[in-house]
């Protein structure tokens, strides 16, 4: 019999969230940038106070005058890392829903997990990796080009717009779970420290 398989291993983290007093536009902005279908609504200290789907957006009231907390759905249901797939994928077919925020112990968020990160349970290790990297980059605005993985070793290839976003989205993907060495081939759009370099030396030379 096969041991069994944890959240923690196909979670997405770190997970964008939105605090309860966010409009309700913004969150629809929110969704529509990153191209999710909900968002965890935290408070403070991380802690999940509920969701707020793209269902709950288009019956939010007025634009403008409704907020995260007047929509979300409250209490949400969570899971924790080390919840087994069998658990979640429960969850999920119980209540009719298309994802779990993961919390801690305290009930603070630490992940997401979703239908389709437990449709491919048997993914490798690396494909694993690969799936982060490439959610990673997206979430930081990055146009992806090819991304492979070889015993944790990643290769990127990926375009931002500006220059100045490279460092950041190195920084970043470095710190993607379970990735041992990155090889990134980074360009951009525009050259905006090159730029700000050349306003700086003008105005030191006046």
């Amino acid at each position: 019999m096969d041991a069994p398989r944890f959240v923690e291993e196909v979670m997405t983290c770190p997970v964008v969230a939105v605090q309860p007093g966010v409009t309700v536009d913004e969150v629809a902005r929110q969704l529509i940038r990153r191209r999710i279908g909900a968002l965890p609504v935290v408070d403070a200290s991380l802690r999940v106070l509920g969701i707020v789907a793209e269902s709950d957006v288009l019956t939010g009231g007025r634009p403008g005058r409704a907020f995260a907390r007047d929509v979300m759905s409250s209490p949400a249901l969570t899971v924790t890392a080390d919840s087994t797939l069998g658990v979640a994928r429960a969850l999920l077919a119980t209540h009719w829903i298309g994802r779990l925020p993961v919390v801690d112990r305290d009930g603070r968020l630490v992940g997401i997990v979703c239908r389709r990160d437990l449709l491919v349970p048997d993914l490798t290790a690396d494909d694993r990796i690969r799936r982060r990297v490439i959610d990673r980059a997206i979430d930081l605005g990055a146009e992806i080009g090819s991304v492979s993985v070889e015993r944790g070793t990643v290769r990127v290839r990926a375009r931002v717009a500006r220059r100045s976003e490279i460092p950041v989205l190195r920084h970043q993907l470095r710190q993607v779970r379970s990735v041992v060495r990155l090889e990134a081939e980074l360009d951009f759009d525009v050259d905006d420290v090159a730029t700000v370099a050349g306003s700086a030396q003008e105005g030191r030379a006046t």
